[in-house]
């Protein structure tokens, strides 16, 4: 997809590189810093563009990481919420055309918003899953009542209509409550049905609710007019002594559908297995529901990992005819959807899917195809080309794409490299931009003059990447060669882009693969390009690897970091931790300086700031990123550090700190600071004026 736009020439001197991790020159050319009387202060905010403008986006908010969706069929709305942002989408079931956001009353950062409606009475619900709270909105008037502390943490609920209520069931005391829905009082809790209480499913028809037992083949039938258990009902079940997940209801039929494991087991009135649905041995079911209308069970399942993928990742819908278990279609979609919902006014399925930035679209009338509504943006990386004509900026969770800007042209273009572009970096003439498709396992290079053309894409020859442990890469200066470390697989890739040809991988023993660990940030590279050593940050075992290049990447040393407090540096940044300043012979790991040729620490750290990110000639000073406690507020800083001393100049408050951490960006020849905000999709732009 090819967008052109006329733009003024700011947008286009936006950015230098957050970086390439290559060695940091003291001296290159440098202009005079500005003068500007009607500023008093070092910095001053002069534009901020927000790329939702920009890009024509139907909403005014950003919402990032889509990850639960509810439907209202009265109204023929769907509304969905993100992870890394408060606000609440509103798509209409008729147009499918978002319309809206609403306020969550929630604020910035990380949380699993569960969505539930209530149609009767137009209330939406939110189970804040992260932090154990609950919120109701009237969406007659916006109304938000709460938060209010809840047990949960697996945003099960079911919601009575009929009562205007909402039950809630956790794993945690107590196990099971009821709230009411205007005023989120608690009516009522109880710990009767032990912590195996589970799935919940609200039967109008015959007024009870059922709630399955995760842990035993039981299903409790709870009256809600007078909060007693009226009976357990004890069912067969096909394996796994009955520890199961879902359960779903036919009301006409009185048949329950059960999920245990990979199977599900179809269950009479009387807790006979009528049937068990198996699923193939190479996927994982990830949710099931039952839809009247139709009378079809449907089952969501993503492939299981295998040959090496750490995660599974392709999705799929199975079809099946409930009251025979017969299947009758199945699509294939999407890169890890976990949760849907049915809209019966528009007969359609809604599968949020956060890492791909995507809200798919299921006509319930033929299955045939999954339509993507695309919704959030997000910037996470960007670079300036020699002689600043040309910026690249790459999104992951906005959407897997590139953007080019010609400065020149006053055009930008969007472009595709593959699955999950991050990061990205130029080599040292700025000539030659390096994507790596971190989803897809390649490098992508491209030559950027005259034109910007794909020279080759790279298999770097490991399985493709599934997780959140994000990759990071470095370019070699001198020696063709680009590094790719990958957390989940614990290898690190040279790869020579001039012959298209990996050189060597190295597998760092005793490294935690997989998907669990610390997210990004676990494995952060940096060349030295002046000894040509490879230095390796180990972040989860605190330590140092440094490679030669010049001897096959032998370790040549380990350097224990376990003195340096990393979990604190990571408050302000969790990547781009490593900075060599080559001129000075330093190493820095967060804000702690390195003797670059001993790798020994001097004893000295940046006075403010957890991260450099650039050096500043001008002002023979570091900029640094991280955060600062003020009271009971922690703040996003930058701050100016001299050079010799390792004391800050000049600290700036940029406002609260959120889970996401602003990028930076140095433009020293113009004296501009740009400090990019990935869950807002807005860059700010500031003035540097003398810092004294």
């Amino acid at each position: 997809m090819n967008k052109y736009l006329t733009c003024s020439i700011f947008l286009f001197v936006l950015i230098l590189s957050l970086g390439c991790n290559e060695n940091i020159q003291s001296n290159p050319t440098v202009t005079s810093i500005n003068i500007d009387n009607s500023c008093k202060e070092p910095l001053c905010l002069s534009d901020s563009i927000s790329l939702l403008e920009l890009e024509n986006r139907a909403l005014n908010e950003n919402v990032l990481k889509i990850f639960s969706a509810a439907a209202d069929p009265v109204r023929n709305k769907v509304y969905v919420s993100g992870i890394l942002t408060p606000g609440i989408a509103v798509l209409d079931g008729k147009t499918e055309l978002w319309s809206d956001t609403i306020d969550s009353g929630m604020g910035e950062d990380y949380s699993l918003k569960y969505l539930y409606i209530d149609s009767l009475k137009n209330y939406l619900y939110i189970i804040d899953g992260s932090n154990k709270f609950l919120r109701r909105i009237d969406l007659n008037n916006g109304e938000i009542i709460g938060p209010v502390p809840i047990s949960s943490k697996s945003g099960i609920a079911a919601v009575d209509t009929k009562r205007g209520r909402i039950y809630l069931s956790s794993r945690l005391s107590p196990h099971f409550s009821i709230y009411d829905g205007k005023t989120l009082n608690l009516l009522y809790k109880t710990d009767q049905m032990g912590e195996g209480t589970g799935d919940l499913f609200y039967d109008d028809k015959n007024d009870v609710l059922y709630v399955l037992d995760f842990l035993n083949p039981i299903i409790y039938v709870f009256d809600p007019s007078t909060f007693k258990i009226k009976y357990k009902l004890d069912f067969e079940a096909s394996c796994c002594g009955g520890n199961s997940k879902e359960l779903q209801f036919d009301q006409e039929t009185g048949t329950f559908y059960i999920l245990v494991a990979r199977h599900v087991d179809i269950i009479s009135s009387t807790g006979k297995i009528i049937k068990t649905i198996d699923i193939s041995e190479d996927r994982d079911i990830e949710k099931i529901t039952f839809e009247p209308k139709s009378r079809k069970l449907l089952i969501l399942s993503l492939d299981r990992a295998g040959d090496g993928v750490v995660s599974g990742v392709g999705g799929h819908l199975e079809v099946y005819e409930a009251g025979t278990g017969k299947k009758t279609t199945e699509l294939s979609f999407g890169k890890k959807p976990h949760r849907f919902t049915i809209n019966s006014s528009n007969n359609r399925i809604y599968v949020p899917n956060g890492d791909a930035s995507v809200l798919w679209s299921i006509s319930m009338d033929t299955y045939g195809t999954a339509k993507p509504i695309r919704l959030g943006d997000s910037v996470e990386g960007v670079l300036l080309s020699k002689n600043g004509d040309k910026i690249f900026m790459n999104s992951r969770l906005g959407g897997s794409y590139l953007i080019e800007y010609d400065i020149k042209g006053g055009t930008y273009e969007t472009f595709t490299s593959g699955t999950w572009p991050i990061p990205i970096r130029l080599d040292s003439k700025g000539e030659t931009l390096f994507v790596l498709n971190a989803w897809d396992s390649t490098l992508s290079v491209y030559s950027l003059y005259p034109k910007r053309s794909l020279i080759s894409n790279i298999s770097l020859g490991v399985p493709d990447g599934t997780t959140d442990r994000l990759p990071d890469m470095t370019v070699g200066s001198g020696n063709n060669i680009v590094y790719i470390g990958y957390p989940e697989f614990g290898k690190i890739i040279a790869v020579d882009w001039r012959n298209n040809s990996i050189i060597k991988t190295i597998i760092i023993n005793g490294f935690q693969r997989g998907e669990q660990s610390g997210g990004p940030g676990d494995l952060q590279l940096a060349f030295d390009s002046k000894n040509q050593k490879l230095i390796v940050l180990w972040t989860q075992d605190a330590k140092l690897l440094i490679f030669d290049a010049n001897r096959n990447y032998n370790l040549t040393r380990e350097v224990d970091i376990s003195s340096i407090n990393l979990k604190k540096v990571k408050e302000g940044a969790n990547v781009d931790l490593l900075f060599i300043d080559s001129n000075k012979n330093r190493l820095f790991v967060g804000p702690y300086e390195f003797n670059l040729g001993t790798f020994q620490m001097t004893g000295r750290s940046l006075q403010e700031g957890q991260r450099i990110f650039a050096y500043d000639p001008i002002e023979n000073a570091y900029w640094a990123s991280g955060v600062k406690q003020d009271g009971k507020i922690q703040n996003d800083i930058v701050s100016v550090i001299d050079s010799e001393t390792l004391k800050a100049k000049h600290v700036e408050i940029l406002g609260q700190s959120h889970t996401t951490k602003p990028s930076f960006a140095l433009d020293q020849n113009n004296r501009k600071l740009y400090v990019g905000h990935m869950t807002k999709a807005v860059l700010e732009i500031y003035n540097i004026y003398e810092i004294k």
